[in-house]
């Protein structure tokens, strides 16, 4: 550091302690304290609770208060920063016993090291310097102070040595610094150092480092600065560390990154980081993962988020997840999801969730998950619903189930659904139930269901209804069944139906006239 004022030359070697002043008058050599740290760039007062600089005697009232401002700290206004350009020709007269006689033999090349910031000298070295300084050294620095340090130096620096950094000069930090910052080393930053970081610094970070970042810490990312890691880089994401993230800070998470976190991490969702989720961030996530949704969190996902989800996802719900679902998730369902769940899994809906279903959505379901379904719950199937069944489904369609179905759910099984369902369920239809069944669908009865169905049930045949029956179905009605028809719907049994009876079947059917 290069003091001149009035005549008076300052040279300040704040590493070695020593200063030598020059002067018209005389010279004299005053000590510096040993212990001094680096000046920190831009500081303006001495660090707190280091000594200060002995003013040597020589120096008037007004040079000693300017150099006692100028250690350590910034240059005194006013005061030249850069070496004389001349050497002195002759030593001064008058030097007292001891001090040197000869002058130099050339120039300094530059300012001493550690200088503060505007001055040319080499920036500290933070590995060599304790937590302490580095505070002190920061605490006025700038971004592009902190950017100047090489990526080399920053792979140097401790834990609590990183940790000391003024969250305003690691705005300046970039993403080839970050990189180079021990695991270990990160473990240690707070959430406001995260905080400043740049989103592009945070795509240079790696799984390891990610992994070592504090949960604490981790709260403090923003939507931005989580969008830009990358996908390896969020792979190994602890559950504790996703957990901490805010509900906003996730809303921009890529289908990509979340198809990297682990199924125990995607467990330690909350309800309110779910619903926050893009849509499109679901597109990616598998089976596994999926199945690892707390059931109560599942109770927020929206329908948006439901149909970005895989078929093949859909066979980790669990009967759980499901029975949590919300209308709206249970109505964005498609027919290929609603194909890949496990029977079990259908079979946890509850009654109230049913009509939600789009009746698009029941051709996917399968025979053994509607065999699964409770009574019950297929009591609150819709009659459109219903009739979007497959044959192959209703072919497994039990007994009670029947039993359970609302005459107006009835009235929707179409001819080829009638066709395929088991005599033994036929059985169980009652009275209702066969009076609110389409004529052209009980006309596709076949002869071994219509031997099933009972006589209190066989009564409620309209006359439309008996008018579209094929003879040979009629011609395997009991005599018992006959004689439950009513008198108009035996009025209107058709010539072709009644030659396919015998004797005694037509004999019944003449009482019945």
């Amino acid at each position: 550091m290069s003091i001149r004022s009035a005549g008076i030359v300052v040279w300040t070697a704040v590493a070695t302690g020593a200063l030598l002043v020059s002067a018209a008058s005389g010279v004299a050599l005053a000590s510096v304290r040993e212990g001094l740290p680096a000046v920190p760039p831009g500081g303006s007062t001495a660090l707190a609770g280091l000594p200060r600089i002995d003013c040597p005697p020589v120096l008037t009232a007004e040079q000693c208060a300017q150099l006692q401002a100028a250690v350590p700290g910034d240059i005194p206004a006013g005061l030249p920063t850069t070496m004389p350009t001349e050497m002195p020709t002759a030593m001064p007269s008058g030097l007292p016993s001891g001090m040197p006689t000869d002058l130099p033999s050339g120039m300094p090349s530059g300012m001493p090291s550690g200088m503060p910031s505007g001055s040319s000298g080499s920036l500290p070295d933070l590995s060599k310097m304790t937590a302490a300084q580095i505070q002190a050294l920061m605490a006025q620095a700038t971004p592009a102070q902190m950017a100047a340090y090489t990526p080399q130096a920053m792979a140097q620096l401790s834990g609590n040595q990183l940790a000391a950094l003024a969250p305003t000069a690691m705005a300046g930090m970039t993403g080839e610094q970050l990189a180079a910052l021990a695991p270990n080393a990160i473990s240690k930053m707070t959430g406001a150092q995260i905080a400043a970081l740049t989103p592009n610094a945070f795509s240079y970070l790696s799984a390891d480092q990610v992994f070592a970042l504090a949960p604490t810490a981790i709260a403090k990312m923003d939507a931005d600065q989580l969008a830009s890691v990358s996908p390896l880089g969020i792979s190994k994401l602890s559950g504790d560390q996703l957990a901490a993230l805010s509900p906003s800070a996730i809303t921009k998470m890529s289908g990509d990154q979340l198809a990297e976190l682990s199924p125990a991490a995607i467990g330690k969702l909350s309800g309110a980081q779910l619903s926050s989720l893009a849509p499109q961030a679901f597109e990616k996530m598998d089976e596994a993962q999926l199945s690892r949704i707390k059931p109560l969190v599942m109770a927020k996902m929206s329908g948006d988020q439901m149909q970005e989800l895989d078929a093949l996802a859909l066979k980790g719900l669990t009967a759980d997840q499901i029975s949590r679902l919300g209308t709206g998730a249970v109505s964005a369902l498609s027919a290929d999801q609603l194909a890949a769940m496990k029977a079990k899994t259908v079979a946890a809906l509850k009654a109230g969730q049913i009509p939600s279903l789009d009746p698009a959505t029941l051709t996917g379901l399968l025979p053994a998950q509607l065999a699964a379904l409770p009574p019950g719950t297929l009591a609150a199937v819709t009659p459109e619903q219903f009739g979007q069944l497959t044959p192959a489904a209703v072919t497994k369609l039990q007994a009670d189930q029947m039993a359970k179905l609302m005459p107006t759910t009835i009235n929707g099984v179409n001819p080829l659904q009638m066709v395929k369902l088991p005599p033994a369920t036929v059985a169980a239809m009652k009275p209702a139930q066969v009076s609110a069944m389409q004529p052209p669908t009980i006309a596709a009865m076949t002869p071994p269901q219509i031997k099933y169905i009972p006589p209190k049930s066989i009564a409620a045949i309209t006359p439309p209804q008996m008018a579209g029956m094929q003879p040979a179905t009629i011609a395997k009605m009991s005599v018992s069944q006959i004689k439950a028809l009513t008198g108009t719907t035996a009025r209107n049994v058709t010539p072709a139906q009644m030659d396919a009876l015998n004797r005694a079947q037509y004999a019944a059917l003449m009482a019945r006239r």
